[in-house]
């Protein structure tokens, strides 16, 4: 995370926003972002920015969410004792659009999250260029409960 978050910040800084490639160009860091604070989100859509949803140590109820070609990450979320539930969500990201993924730092992520559990249900992430989805444990434990979703055109992992 630490490595994505410096790479971002050098890229706002010396390029005054978000990248020229994205479709719509937009001047957001990052489109929801959440620091110990709980997230409620319904219907929204999200376009462009080097971040869609970036949550930290809160609950995540996300429902209905479409985030279009956030540059790193459609969607980050960390929450160790915290609910994590996203339902009915598309997370797009145009290969020829998001970040070019380099093993060094690991960018390029649909969805990217660390918890000890999450729920997902009816939720479709196509393309970005290295994951299409990450799951990793928080505190060595993640439950996570994957209903009907659908990983497409991911660069070289799918989950």
């Amino acid at each position: 995370m630490i490595c994505q978050w410096l790479l971002a910040i050098r890229y706002w800084t010396e390029n005054s926003g978000s990248p020229p490639r994205t479709p719509i160009r937009q001047s957001n860091f990052v489109g929801i972002f959440s620091d110990e604070g709980d997230l409620d989100l319904s219907g929204d859509d999200i376009y462009g920015g080097l971040y869609g949803v970036y949550s930290v140590l809160g609950d995540a109820i996300i429902d209905g969410l479409t985030i279009t070609d956030a540059y790193f990450s459609g969607m980050t979320l960390m929450g160790r004792g915290h609910e994590i539930v996203v339902t009915n969500t598309t997370v797009s990201g145009d290969p020829d659009v998001v970040y070019l993924a380099d093993a060094e730092l690991g960018n390029s992520i649909g969805i990217n999250v660390a918890a000890d559990s999450a729920s997902f249900t009816d939720v479709t992430v196509h393309g970005y260029n290295l994951l299409g989805m990450a799951l990793d444990a928080y505190d060595n434990s993640l439950v996570a409960d994957l209903t009907r979703v659908t990983i497409e055109n991911s660069g070289r992992y799918g989950l």
